[in-house]
């Protein structure tokens, strides 16, 4: 989404009513005429659009698509788990638990910005999808629930506890899945370079081979 401002049409509308009652009232058949309704359509324009500023208005903006709906889909639901982590993020007062949950957010924003660029890589992120974000999700949902609660017995305590004491293995494993799409990225990389090593071999060329000599 991003920030609009649209003028307002005062100012404008102002400055025509201003010229329609002074050539009613006065006269404009001489050049010097025209310079004072000039000079009151500037003080005109200028105090309306002061009083009149305008407003700013939220656009929508179109996400961008990589043609695969079902790439598009696991992006789109994504995208929307991460605005959901940066909310509780909001609500969530603890500094350790802030740090972890800025932590996952970037981690999240890397792993769908690399499926998007290599949808192929789509399945390796099933997992992580429907178990690791939205169980992550849930569980974060529940330590606001408690926490906001103003409980203190020892059992919210202790589930709360639970909680925070389980999220640098999340972590961990939001990291895991970053490192597993860089490393398939990284194989197929590897492929493309031997396939293309076996090709200049077959034509009788060596990468070592060297440029001109100055």
């Amino acid at each position: 989404m991003k920030q609009v401002h649209k003028a307002s049409a005062i100012p404008l509308y102002g400055v025509a009513a201003l010229w329609v009652i002074y050539a009613l009232l006065l006269p404009l058949y001489r050049l010097w005429h025209f310079l004072i309704p000039v000079a009151l359509s500037v003080v005109v324009y200028m105090v309306l659009k002061k009083r009149f500023p305008g407003k700013n208005y939220t656009v929508q903006e179109p996400e961008p698509t990589t043609g695969d709906a079902a790439v598009d889909a696991a992006i789109r639901q994504g995208r929307e788990g991460i605005a959901k982590l940066r909310a509780l993020n909001v609500k969530i007062e603890d500094p350790r638990i802030s740090w972890q949950l800025d932590q996952m957010e970037t981690i999240a924003q890397r792993i769908f910005a690399q499926v998007a660029a290599h949808p192929e890589l789509l399945p390796q992120l099933r997992r992580f999808m429907n178990y690791y974000l939205p169980t992550t999700l849930k569980l974060l949902e529940s330590y606001y629930e408690l926490d906001s609660s103003g409980a203190a017995g020892s059992e919210v305590t202790e589930a709360k506890g639970r909680i925070a004491g389980m999220l640098d293995t999340v972590l961990e494993a939001f990291q895991h899945q970053l490192d597993a799409l860089f490393s398939a990225r990284t194989m197929d990389i590897n492929a493309e370079v031997e396939v293309l090593e076996r090709m200049m071999a077959a034509e009788g060329l060596s990468q070592k081979q060297s440029g001109p000599s100055l």
